[in-house]
């Protein structure tokens, strides 16, 4: 989970772990892509507006060093404009906050089983939340 809110984080931690699911947390895209070279990953969920290289530059570099890893783009200021960018770009998909936490689990358990959307992308499957 990249999420500069540590609240949502643990959200996310508490809903997941039940699951046997770990989310993991990173604040920045940085911080994110240093995870994902020394962690196993299943899903990224990717907040738009964060520290540093931003979410869109974020999501570039994902697909670009891992482009099978599903990123489910979660952000409380959605536009248009980012939500079509962020899908060509290959996210998994998009949704704005406020969020239905049961759908974005959903969303995560088919991204984790290679269950397509709208298949740009080839989904893996791993352990971790990021």
């Amino acid at each position: 989970m990249v999420e500069d809110d540590p609240g949502i984080h643990r959200l996310f931690q508490k809903a997941l772990s039940p699951q046997g699911q770990v989310a993991l947390q990173a604040s920045s895209g940085e911080e994110a892509l240093k995870f994902l070279q020394r962690e196993e990953v299943a899903v990224v969920i990717l907040d738009i507006f964060i520290p540093g290289m931003g979410g869109i530059k974020t999501l570039k570099e994902i697909k670009k060093r891992f482009p099978h890893l599903p990123v489910i783009i979660l952000t409380g200021f959605g536009t248009l404009e980012t939500a079509k960018e962020s899908m060509l770009l290959g996210a998994y998909d998009y949704i704005t906050k406020p969020f239905d936490l049961e759908l974005v689990k959903s969303l995560i358990c088919q991204a984790m089983k290679g269950v397509s959307l709208e298949e740009p992308t080839r989904r893996s499957l791993k352990k971790k939340v990021v």
